[in-house]
C-alpha cells in the first residue's frame, strides 16, 4: 500500500503557508495521505472511515486498508455521501453490489457501512469526526 505520512512542526506563519499549500498538493493526488500535527502522541485508532463512490478500484484499497486496521483491531467504517434519501433508493443495487464484493474480498470482521445524505460530502462526513 502507498501511504504518504507527513509530520508537520509548529512554525512561524510563513512557514504555516507554505506547508498548508504543499499539504494540500500532497491531499489532491489519488494516494492516501496521513497528516500528524507537532505534539501529537499516538493513540490507538478506533474507527476508521473510509468514503467511497462505489467503484470497483476502492476494493484493493479496502483489502489494504484492513490489513492495517487489523494490528489495532479497528473498526472500519465505509461510508457513501448522496444528496437525498431517494439517492438511496436508486443506488441500493450498486450499494449491496459493493458491500457483496468487500465481504468477498476483504478479510476482516470489523467493517460496517453507513450512507450520509447531504447535500455536500464535506457536511455530511463532519459527523464523523
Amino acid at each position: 500500500m502507498n501511504l504518504v505520512v507527513a509530520g508537520l512542526n509548529r512554525a512561524d506563519k510563513l512557514t504555516k503557508t507554505l506547508m498548508g499549500s504543499v499539504a494540500r498538493k500532497i491531499i489532491e493526488q489519488d494516494i492516501p495521505v496521513l497528516l500528524i500535527p507537532a505534539g501529537y502522541r499516538f493513540k490507538k485508532p478506533k474507527k476508521i472511515a473510509f468514503a467511497t463512490d462505489f467503484s470497483h478500484i476502492d476494493i484493493p484499497v479496502l483489502c489494504e486498508l484492513a490489513e492495517f486496521a487489523k494490528p489495532f483491531n479497528a473498526d472500519i467504517l465505509i461510508t457513501h455521501t448522496g444528496d437525498s434519501k431517494s439517492d438511496a433508493v436508486v443506488s441500493k443495487h450498486t450499494t449491496e453490489d459493493f458491500l457483496n464484493r468487500v465481504a468477498d474480498k476483504v478479510n476482516y470482521r470489523n467493517i460496517y457501512h453507513r450512507n450520509i445524505y447531504s447535500e455536500r460530502i464535506k457536511d455530511g462526513l463532519d459527523w464523523i469526526v
